[in-house]
């Protein structure tokens, strides 16, 4: 049996490696994290292959747009009041976004999608594709992110831009001239 003094010196010695492990575990997560930034970084350079589907269920993918435009990518909710007012500010200045692709992403089921489009400008205007994210893809090619998240590439498909929350069209607009 260990008398009190070895019995409090083992104690400290097992209190001091948990900590160590916890803070250990804590810094290989850090890294991990940084790595798995610099990996997408270096992947999101130029636009990478994608697969989202149509809101008719038809695959659409990086090789369906035309090539030589600029592209505008938009994840949304249909919750979220600053992604709702993001789009409608697209849709107000649409003509000054001239040929450029308009992609919006949401990863909510069809149905909510195309309810959000119904009552939404979006539904007067065929320049903006609507597209559904059901195998969230969006978040393993480029990056987990919260709603809005505005990706801008230009005509060569070299990111211009990316913004994460409410953009205005200025800003947007100023990767694309």
């Amino acid at each position: 049996m260990l008398r009190d003094g070895k019995r409090r010196k083992w104690l400290a010695i097992l209190i001091l490696c948990s900590c160590a492990a916890v803070v250990l575990a804590f810094a290989f997560e850090s890294l991990l994290r940084i790595e798995n930034k610099r990996e997408i970084a270096a992947r999101t350079r130029s636009l990478p292959p994608f697969e989202f589907f149509t809101l008719g269920g038809e695959r659409f993918m990086k090789n369906d747009l035309s090539a030589g435009l600029p592209l505008i990518l938009v994840r949304f909710n249909t919750q979220c009041d600053y992604c709702r007012t993001e789009i409608d500010t697209i849709v107000d200045a649409i003509d000054l976004f001239g040929r450029a692709h308009i992609l919006l992403i949401s990863s909510e089921p069809e149905g909510v999608i195309r309810s959000f489009v119904e009552s939404s400008k979006v539904r007067s205007c065929p320049k903006i594709r609507v597209l559904q994210d059901k195998d969230l893809n969006f978040a393993r090619i480029f990056g987990a992110s919260l709603v809005p998240r505005t990706l801008i590439y230009d005509s060569k498909w070299n990111l211009a831009g990316d913004y994460l929350g409410e953009t205005k069209v200025e800003a947007l607009l100023s990767h694309l001239h």
